[in-house]
């Protein structure tokens, strides 16, 4: 929790967005998010944290932090699916 808490703690400290009380509740969501991931996928915290950064999920969260904050956690897990299989595609699809 406290990883998480903390990197979007900074971002929000570097960029001067949002209120503390903002802060904390945005922190707490992602961590839930993260939690419920690697619960999900059966997967360590380490390789969780690795996926989310390759793709910048954490920044897909807390931009998208209201709608997903009301659904259900197989909802948010799928969502993040799909976000990844995005940038997968994206990644994988030809340069001119």
């Amino acid at each position: 929790m406290s990883v998480v808490s903390l990197h979007i703690l900074s971002e929000h400290i570097i960029t001067g967005a949002g209120s503390l009380k903002n802060m904390s509740n945005e922190g707490n969501f992602l961590t839930y998010c993260v939690e419920q991931y690697k619960y999900d996928k059966n997967l360590s915290g380490r390789q969780v944290m690795e996926l989310f950064n390759r793709y910048k999920v954490l920044e897909y969260i807390y931009n998208c932090c209201e709608p997903l904050h009301s659904e259900k956690a197989r909802y948010i897990t799928e969502d993040i699916d799909l976000y990844i299989e995005a940038c997968r595609a994206c990644e994988d699809a030809p340069t001119s």
